[in-house]
């Protein structure tokens, strides 16, 4: 095991058109695919629709956002969001915030 502080933050809102979205999920999933589970993160959006992923290992993600939770450590279950997902670097001892809108598979929106 590898232990390292090298770790940020990503927070911010996710939305349905201009209105945040209490109870979303929010992914934040290895830009290249892996099968290590512990580099998957999701977290239920707050009643204001915010989010706030914390320790997060510095590297690049894809953010998206989705009404029903799915198998979020699992490639192929994330997958078919992946084209509408944010790119994110998460910075060592960084934070950044955005914005993301509620996805459906395969791209819609």
């Amino acid at each position: 095991m590898v232990s390292s502080d090298e770790t940020g933050r990503v927070g911010g809102f996710a939305m349905s058109g201009e209105q945040p979205v209490e109870g979303a999920f929010v992914l934040l999933v290895p830009a290249v695919e892996t099968v290590d589970w512990q580099a998957y993160h999701c977290f239920q959006t707050d009643s204001d629709g915010s989010y706030d992923l914390r320790n997060i290992p510095a590297g690049d993600y894809l953010l998206f956002a989705v009404e029903d939770l799915i198998e979020y450590a699992n490639p192929k279950a994330v997958q078919p969001y992946l084209s509408s997902a944010k790119p994110v670097r998460v910075e060592p001892h960084g934070s950044c915030s955005e914005r993301i809108p509620l996805v459906n598979p395969a791209g819609g929106r």
